[in-house]
């Protein structure tokens, strides 16, 4: 999975959807989202949350859609650097914690880091999805317009119904899942192949209206409900699976690859914009110092120094965890050198 010869605009795509599922876990995932006492009592803040959330929710979506728009061709050395990826940062960082003495080691922990039990999805999907990817991108090649348009409105039409509105299907899981992920990463193939559509085919200003008004809409529909006592409402606004979720993503997509971007310095902070997912949610590093480091910024600040200290952290971690995965890149040309004599 080559993203340097990803276009600099598409690689900012990358980078600002991993920065996202930061600023999420900061959020919603950190203090939960506002109750109904609180939205009642701190309504200003409570607002300001819930936009945060919306603007961030798109992450996923983003970032599995920008794949598909970027075309990239997963060759089994690029898996195979992505397994590798993955498991630098799982078992890596479990040793490290056991070495550290923060915990005994485990031999289950050990099956948990592979992703033997029921965790790591977004891992699991996006393996998923690249094994599919040959099958994926054949159908694409020999298939017209209008047979793609046809799949993917079906798709998410039996999305919306049966995955977001009645959750009657198990294998959507809300949005946490491969085969959310196929129809995203084939919806970032479509508007890529076929950018003369007239809903895409808009200049990058109004697609960033189309995205922010989405967010504004997400934003006020779920803070009135809470306020009214209706919580369902805000719990399927944010799913992965809203298809106004899906909308924003595309929407923030189209402004953003339509900027004029040539900025070479993007290039390692997209290489390693996964690794900035795998690092902070990985179970030994969230809780214990993710969200308690946030949880102590909440609690002595407040108001718009609280944003800015919360947005800096996040920069931090992500820049620190760029400079941390060099060694991962390093580690890993070493070992495709040796695999391939």
């Amino acid at each position: 999975m080559n993203k340097s010869m990803i276009l600099p605009s598409t690689q900012l795509c990358l980078i600002l959807s991993m920065f996202f599922a930061l600023v999420i876990h900061a959020d919603f995932y950190t203090l939960q989202p506002p109750t109904y006492s609180e939205v009642i009592t701190n309504p200003s803040s409570s607002f300001v949350r819930f936009l945060i959330q919306s603007l961030a929710v798109v992450y996923i979506d983003l970032f599995v859609i920008t794949f598909g728009w970027a075309g990239i061709q997963m060759k089994l050395q690029d898996f195979g650097g992505f397994i590798f990826q993955c498991l630098f940062y799982t078992i890596g960082i479990y040793f490290v914690i056991v070495l550290l003495g923060y915990q005994p080691f485990s031999a289950s922990k050990i099956l948990e880091s592979i992703g033997l039990a029921k965790n790591m999805w977004c891992i699991k999907s996006l393996v998923f999805l690249f094994i599919l990817l040959p099958i994926l991108n054949k159908w694409c090649e020999s298939t017209n317009e209008k047979q793609q348009r046809t799949v993917l409105i079906g798709f998410f039409i039996f999305q919306t119904i049966y995955a977001w509105i009645n959750m009657a299907t198990t294998f959507f899981v809300d949005g946490y899942s491969g085969v959310s992920f196929i129809g995203l990463y084939l919806l970032g193939k479509y508007i890529k192949k076929h950018p003369k559509n007239k809903y895409f085919n808009l200049s990058s200003l109004s697609n960033f209206l189309i995205y922010t008004f989405i967010c504004l809409f997400i934003t006020i529909s779920s803070f009135i409900s809470q306020r009214i006592g209706i919580e369902y409402v805000p719990f399927r606004m944010y799913s992965y699976i809203n298809p106004l979720v899906i909308i924003a993503a595309v929407y923030l997509l189209l402004g953003i690859t339509k900027l004029k971007i040539r900025f070479k310095w993007l290039k390692p902070f997209a290489v390693s914009c996964f690794s900035v997912y795998l690092f902070t949610n990985n179970p030994n590093i969230m809780d214990p110092f993710f969200v308690h480091i946030t949880k102590n910024i909440y609690n002595n600040h407040s108001g718009v120094y609280c944003i800015l200290i919360i947005t800096a952290f996040c920069l931090a971690i992500y820049l620190l965890i760029t400079l941390i995965d060099q060694l991962r890149i390093l580690t890993w040309r070493h070992v495709n050198k040796m695999l391939i004599k």
